[in-house]
């Protein structure tokens, strides 16, 4: 049983540094981010669903609210995370990188 358990911590251990290592190399390329490239992020007016997902995310954990936008296609109300990033709390935000 002790060998286990041993074992279970130093498979903790090892996720726990790649985790953290991957952390630190995302929080490095967050900070080499330029005004440049944020404007350059603002302006595209259909940037790549990677693009939208992390800015989605990004909205998600500073508790930015989606835009409610009409489709074109359908007619119909959707909530548009891409339009709220585009606002003044994320992209427009002139402290954000």
């Amino acid at each position: 049983m002790l060998i286990q358990a041993a074992k279970q911590k130093d498979e903790c251990e090892e996720a726990f540094n790649q985790i953290n290592k991957k952390l630190n190399e995302g929080i490095a390329t967050v900070q080499s981010l330029s005004k440049y490239d944020i404007a350059e992020l603002r302006s595209m007016q259909k940037p790549p669903k990677a693009i939208k997902l992390i800015l989605k995310t990004v909205c998600i954990l500073l508790g930015v609210e989606p835009v409610r936008k009409r489709s074109k296609k359908t007619g119909e109300d959707k909530f548009s995370y891409w339009a709220a990033a585009q606002g003044p709390e994320i992209l427009g935000n002139p402290s954000l990188p």
